[in-house]
């Protein structure tokens, strides 16, 4: 069973992640992948006193999300956990869809339940007005060459092909750039930028391992398996995310 889709309630959460309607995990993938791009994670020391009073007080790792303006206008609060995002899109961001309902009568003096009635539904004029759309008759020109070249199998494979070439360039043009800028902070400070990598690394590893490993004095578990960078995969993340959800555990 796939997942249903909820409506979402905020504009500025339309902005980040770009779709009036989404699933919740996809939702959450999509702003923690927006907070981990903007490097938007706090990791605050706190002291928990002890219950004996013998006994020192214990440090834990807080992870916190430092919201910017695009956060700030979603959430209305300046720092932000991971739990508190989540009951936020539970009450206030997301909603299930409208459904559509029909006012109709049956005659049960009949033999037969066809009816003789057509019943027009009243739709969002937004949706079928050019006005709102703009670039509408752009669109639907550009949409009938696309339809008259699709239907000549040449064309179709053609088009496969160049779509093909298109995504492996911008793949290649994104890696290039990615490459460069790492490069480039390398070269500026060596030792500076190294210890700035492995941090962000390590706070990372923390954050997304959270769920099974301590913060504590005693360190992290297994954690040979999970510094593996092919280890999070945006399909391990969504697949885990939907557990996490199915299971009441977020």
């Amino acid at each position: 069973m796939f997942p249903s889709k909820l409506q979402i309630l905020k504009e500025s959460l339309i902005e980040l992640v770009g779709a009036n309607e989404i699933t919740q995990s996809d939702c959450i993938h999509k702003i923690f992948s927006y907070i981990k791009m903007n490097n938007l994670f706090e990791v605050k020391t706190v002291q928990e006193p002890s219950r004996d009073p013998q006994q020192q007080p214990t440090q834990q790792q807080i992870v916190t999300i430092k919201a910017d303006d695009l956060l700030y206008r979603i959430f209305e609060a300046n720092s932000l956990t991971f739990p508190q995002i989540m009951e936020a899109l539970s009450t206030k961001l997301l909603k299930p869809i409208e459904p559509i309902r029909l006012q109709y009568s049956i005659n049960t003096l009949r033999n037969t339940t066809l009816g003789d009635v057509i019943i027009d539904l009243k739709v969002n004029s937004k949706l079928v007005d050019p006005k709102v759309k703009p670039g509408a008759k752009e669109l639907e020109s550009v949409t009938q060459l696309l339809t008259e070249s699709i239907m000549n199998e040449k064309s179709l494979a053609d088009l496969a092909t160049l779509n093909k070439n298109l995504a492996l360039n911008l793949q290649l043009l994104n890696y290039s750039k990615l490459k460069y800028d790492f490069y480039q902070r390398l070269s500026e400070n060596p030792a500076e930028f190294l210890n700035t990598l492995q941090e962000k690394n390590d706070m990372y590893l923390k954050i997304l391992s959270s769920d099974s490993m301590s913060f504590g004095s005693g360190g992290l578990i297994d954690e040979e398996i999970v510094r593996r960078s092919d280890f999070y995969t945006d399909e391990f993340l969504s697949q885990h995310i939907n557990l996490l959800l199915n299971s009441g555990r977020l």
